[in-house]
């Protein structure tokens, strides 16, 4: 399992959420800066954890918004 950054942290970096939902594979990490994502997610039909920077820190997470695009779900799973 390796991390995934979006859109910066580590040696992964992806510049959007889905772009770092589709490139990972079982058992992978993806962590988002904090910021508001004007995205719809897909998540494969793989394990796979979407968390923010810091899921201890209720600053981070309350600031790590995944707002939608605005016609589809915000999150929807494939299978």
């Amino acid at each position: 399992a390796v991390e995934r950054f979006v859109p910066q942290g580590g040696a992964l970096n992806y510049p959007t959420i889905q772009a770092a939902v589709t490139a990972s594979l079982e058992g992978d990490i993806v962590r988002v800066q904090p910021g508001i994502y004007q995205e719809s997610i897909t998540f494969p039909s793989v394990d796979v954890t979407l968390t923010s920077m810091n899921p201890g820190d209720s600053n981070v997470v309350q600031t790590t918004i995944i707002q939608g695009d605005g016609t589809n779900s915000v999150v929807r799973f494939a299978s």
